[in-house]
């Protein structure tokens, strides 16, 4: 149990460890790379949500799911309250681009999952 919950805590320690840094930002070159970041930052918190969600109950997907966002749109919520806090800029578009990438994490995991049980019902194996 532990074994998943381990790299959720640690992850989510290192969202805030990040949030700490006043400067921190992408470079401006590519316009709107910060939104990119959170993208890719969430999509990695919605997996290891999703992954520690779904241990206890695999086949109730809906359950882990609902879970997994709820969880991860919270967190990200209290990134951005934090952030305010060390004199960095709070964004509802930040928030925003975290659930989308939590969603397509969780939809992602989904689409695997059902691949993987599609194979094994074919007799193809993993």
């Amino acid at each position: 149990m532990l074994g998943v919950w381990l790299p959720v805590l640690a992850y989510v320690v290192l969202v805030f460890v990040l949030s700490s840094i006043p400067d921190l930002a992408p470079p401006r070159t590519i316009n709107h790379l910060d939104k990119l970041a959170h993208l890719l930052e969430y999509s990695i918190m919605g997996w290891l949500l999703a992954r520690a969600f779904k241990r206890n109950r695999p086949h109730r997907v809906v359950r882990w799911a609902s879970l997994s966002l709820i969880t991860g749109a919270g967190i990200a919520v209290l990134d951005e309250v934090y952030q305010g806090t060390v004199g960095r800029d709070q964004s509802i578009a930040d928030w925003t681009f975290d659930v989308v990438g939590l969603t397509t994490a969780v939809l992602v995991m989904i689409w695997f999952l059902a691949r993987k049980q599609e194979s094994i019902e074919k007799g193809d194996g993993w």
